[in-house]
């Protein structure tokens, strides 16, 4: 064990060796005060001087790659570079990437002209709205083209290289807004006289990434966490000095002492023309106003926005058709929607604050099967089904808990179920009726599942193939049929169940020799199969009803018939040789009698000629 672990380490030292002796690339793009391009060509900024201290600490020999974000993205899985920085954790990268600790939290913030103000995400409907390609706060999970979608808001979208791209694009009026990180954003929204909306999207975790499964790669990320975790400790470090100076504190600073400086000014202006300090402050107190007016406008309309998000949730509540109460932990009604009162034919005042079972049941005690009694000890959603009045309902409670897992109140959620039982019990009926039909058939019967597994067969099936079903129920399979095999009839089973037709033939079948399956009984048997497929609404089959035609004794009869008439054709044959040797006696004789009366004449003739002269000698 303790070699495999000195082995290990010796590794990754030698690992740790081998990339620090080789460049490593690193991607930026244009995001200031964050990440940016200086005057002087060195990359300037929170990640420049953080990466900075760490390629010193680790000597690592760094390239700065720029190019844009969408760019960077793309040159990091093919390789091209070893780490990109300043890049938002989502759901969907980290199946491609490896990333460090965050180094920035940021959220994004829509920026409009002073003249043309928004007051919520539904302004933007028709605008067109300017952002960064393949940024988070543009096109990701959550994003402005993502949450615009989910609330059926229209906007239009032009994506540039870059934010400021995206800046001077709302300056030369292309684009009605633009959406940035808030730290690009509020540097850069007096340049362009922007300001900022009330518009907020989700914050993400900005971190350094890399390709997942690189050696590389995950040895970089390794470094930079190690480091991320002693500065973030340390108030006085790099990472936090840095982050102060561009993106806090320093600025304040700045403007502190600006302020200062003109304050001097302006006491020492005073010494010599006071009344130009009166002006002065005349026209601080009014910008101070007109600051505060427009923070009272802020106010009013956050408040606008509320009541519209609480009307949108009274409505889309209210729509329900299923009865919805909220309930406290006493099970009395605190709040309702339409369908309640619709359900219950009462008014408001008749179920506010009366507990569930006097308004549902119209009784002073829970019902012994009451889902809130058994949510009271589960803690889960519980459900129970009644029939009350002539109508079935179910009844669903689910718990509101607090984040430490306290009981606040219980959600009750009545549904009138009454059609879906009707259904039920016709379909009941009607299965009942059809399985009396086919247990009573005196056509053998069975039928099989989508797989061709047999899964139950009427008593004249049983009768007819010799078995008393548990020997074939579940274990018998059309496929596994060596018989069908054999017969050259399993292409028609295939059809029935990949194609959904419906096929017939005739087979020779011994029971007892089917292979899968021993039956003790089975019987050889003639039969026509007819195999009829059922199909679901999507057309595929689900079952296959399997009719059987005992023709046993039919073949016997035709096998009967057969050697009947193979008897009469050798009957009939003898019988016409014999005529046809009596037909040749009766020829002979026929000629010779012909011959003999021939002769006779011939004598009569002579006997009559001698005759004649003997008369003429008596004469």
């Amino acid at each position: 064990m303790k070699l495999r672990i000195l082995t290990i380490s010796l590794l990754l030292v030698l690992s740790g060796l081998i990339f620090c002796e080789e460049v490593v690339r690193i991607g930026i793009y244009d995001n200031p005060p964050k990440i940016f391009m200086g005057k002087d060509g060195t990359p300037k900024g929170v990640w420049a001087e953080i990466t900075d201290f760490i390629s010193l600490q680790e000597g690592w020999d760094v390239e700065y790659v720029f190019d844009s974000f969408d760019e960077h993205m793309e040159n990091l899985k093919k390789g091209e570079i070893d780490l990109f920085l300043d890049v938002g954790i989502t759901t969907e990268r980290v199946k491609t990437f490896t990333f460090s600790e965050h180094v920035i939290l940021s959220w994004f913030q829509v920026y409009t002209k002073k003249d043309k103000p928004l007051n919520s995400l539904y302004d933007l409907e028709g605008l067109t709205i300017a952002g960064m390609r393949g940024s988070l706060n543009l096109v990701g999970d959550n994003g402005l083209v993502d949450i615009t979608k989910r609330l059926d808001i229209k906007i239009n979208v032009k994506e540039f290289d870059t934010y400021k791209q995206s800046f001077v694009a709302i300056e030369n009026n292309e684009v009605d807004a633009v959406i940035t990180n808030k730290d690009y954003g509020n540097s850069h929204a007096d340049e362009y006289g922007l300001i900022a909306a009330p518009i907020q999207l989700k914050p993400y975790k900005l971190s350094y990434a890399a390709v997942k499964r690189s050696p590389k790669g995950e040895f970089l990320i390794g470094k930079i966490d190690s480091w991320l975790s002693k500065m973030k400790t340390n108030e006085n470090s790099i990472y936090h000095t840095s982050k102060r100076h561009h993106l806090g504190a320093h600025r304040r600073s700045k403007r502190l002492t600006r302020w200062i400086k003109f304050l001097s000014i302006s006491i020492f202006t005073l010494a010599v023309i006071s009344l130009l300090i009166y002006f002065l402050l005349k026209k601080q107190i009014q910008l101070k106003t007109k600051e505060l007016n427009y923070q009272y406008n802020q106010v009013i309309i956050r408040e606008k926005e509320l009541h519209d998000v609480i009307n949108k949730w009274h409505s889309t509540f209210d729509s329900i058709t299923d009865s919805i109460c909220l309930l406290n932990t006493d099970s009395r009604i605190i709040q309702y929607n339409k369908a309640t009162l619709s359900m219950l034919n009462c008014q408001a005042e008749d179920i506010l604050n009366k507990k569930c079972n006097e308004i549902f049941h119209k009784t002073d005690y829970r019902l012994p099967d009451c889902p809130s009694k058994r949510l009271f000890k589960s803690f889960h959603k519980e459900v129970m089904v009644i029939n009350t009045n002539g109508k079935w309902l179910e009844v669903i409670v689910t718990p509101v808990l607090s984040n430490d897992n306290q009981l606040n109140g219980i959600v009750h959620i009545v549904r009138d179920i009454t059609h879906q039982k009707e259904i039920e019990r016709d379909l009941k009926e009607k299965t009942t009726f059809l399985n009396t039909i086919i247990e009573s058939a005196s056509v053998s019967m069975w039928i099989s599942d989508s797989n061709g597994t047999l899964v139950s067969l009427n008593p004249a099936s049983k009768s007819l193939f010799g078995t008393n079903g548990e020997e074939v129920v579940g274990k018998y399979n059309l496929f596994k049929d060596n018989i069908i095999k054999e017969s050259g009839h399993m292409p028609l089973i295939e059809k029935v169940f990949n194609d959904g037709e419906t096929v017939e033939f005739i087979i020779d079948y011994d029971f007892k020799q089917v292979s899968h399956i021993a039956p003790l009984n089975g019987k050889h048997v003639t039969v026509k199969t007819v195999i009829t497929p059922v199909l679901n609404s999507n057309k595929k089959v689900i079952n296959a009803i399997v009719q059987a035609v005992d023709l046993t004794d039919m073949k016997k009869i035709e096998k009967q018939l057969e050697e009947h008439s193979m008897k009469l054709e050798d009957i009939v044959k003898q019988r016409t040789n014999e005529l046809e040797v009596k037909n040749e006696e009766l020829k002979r004789f026929n000629n010779l009698f012909i011959g003999r009366e021939f002769r006779m004449k011939e004598l009569r003739e002579k006997i009559q000629i001698l005759e004649e002269r003997l008369a003429r000698r008596e004469e």
